[in-house]
Parts: C-alpha cells; sequence; structure tokens
C-alpha cells in the first residue's frame, strides 16, 4: 500500500520540493510534476482509473494554468485548501455510495476472490473514512486566515495527523486480520 501512497504524496512532494527549493516557478513545477506522473502512474490513469490519481492530475492542471495563464491570487493563496476540499469531497463522495476509494488501490495486494470478503470492506471502508477525516481536517486548517505565530501549530497538527494516517493505513488491515483470526479461532 505503501507505493500507492506515493501516487498521491509523492507528486505534491515533488511539486513542493521542486517549486520551494529548486526554486522552480509554480507553473514549471506543476508541468515537470504532470508530465512526470503520467509517465511513472500512466497504468492508475488510463487502465485502472483511480479517483485520487486523476483528481491529483486535475489538480495539478488547474495550478499550471493558475500560475501561467489565469494568475488568481485567491486560488494561489488557498491551493493547499482547495486540494483538500476536493480531496475530502471524493473520499466522502466514494463512503457515501459505498464504494470506498482505498478499494481501488487495496485491490492490487489482494487476490479477487477476497474483494467481496466483508472485512477486506470494511477495512477499506475504515481506511477511507481515516483518509477522509484527515482531508477534511487539513481543508479546515487550510482555510483558516493566518494565525500569527499560532499558525505553526496547526500546520504542524496538520502534518502529523497525516503521518498517523499513513502509520494507520499501514498497520491497520494487518491489525484488523490478526484481531478476525483472534476472535475465530479454527
Amino acid at each position: 500500500m505503501i507505493p500507492l501512497l506515493l501516487n498521491t504524496f509523492g507528486t505534491w512532494l515533488a511539486y513542493f520540493l521542486l517549486r520551494d527549493f529548486c526554486r522552480c516557478s509554480q507553473a514549471g513545477a506543476a508541468l515537470i510534476v504532470i508530465t512526470a506522473s503520467i509517465l511513472v502512474y500512466w497504468r492508475n490513469l488510463f487502465q485502472r482509473r483511480y479517483l485520487m490519481s486523476w483528481l491529483n492530475q486535475l489538480l495539478f492542471a488547474l495550478i499550471y494554468l493558475n500560475a501561467a495563464r489565469i494568475h488568481s491570487r485567491f486560488f494561489e493563496d488557498y491551493t493547499t485548501a482547495i486540494s483538500y476540499s476536493l480531496f475530502a469531497i471524493a473520499g466522502v463522495g466514494s463512503l457515501l455510495i459505498n464504494r470506498p476509494f482505498t478499494l481501488q488501490y487495496a485491490r492490487q495486494s489482494v487476490s479477487p476472490e477476497r474483494w467481496s470478503n466483508p472485512l477486506f470492506q470494511r477495512i477499506n471502508f475504515t481506511l477511507s473514512a481515516v483518509w477522509s477525516a484527515v482531508f477534511v481536517f487539513n481543508a479546515a486548517v487550510n482555510c483558516l486566515p493566518a494565525l500569527g505565530d499560532r499558525s505553526w501549530i496547526l500546520r504542524s497538527l496538520s502534518v502529523s495527523l497525516t503521518s498517523l494516517a499513513v502509520i494507520f493505513t499501514v498497520e491497520y488491515p494487518a491489525w484488523s486480520v490478526n484481531r478476525a483470526k483472534i476472535s475465530r479461532p479454527c
């Protein structure tokens, strides 16, 4: 699951590294990330049609268009909040239609006969709910006006919460399977 998480997080990390540390323009960084992610993750986009992968491409395309042509100060100031908001809408929407977005990724590591297993479904519902909550929280944090010297607290909390969600994503499936085995001895 970690390589699949890098599909989304890796693109954002690359974007911020290019933009902030390599002194690449916002448009240039977005264009490099769009091109690189299409080359690296083309299967997720075109063959598997992963919701979050397409959303990622859409967001980088919007960042590029804004930086190169539109020049909206609002979009520039709230890019992170807009991005998390769209991820939150997609995540919560996937739960509302009972098709947790993590199922797309989890099916790559589990045999097809297990896809309809209630435990597999519950694990993915829980993972999608956790990520959706993180997206909602991060969208809210990034919508708040600058809090002066205290804004670092919320930003640190945002990074910590996201890090905990990554750890949860790695650990929770195995924990749930082990718990199910213990509760149903052979």
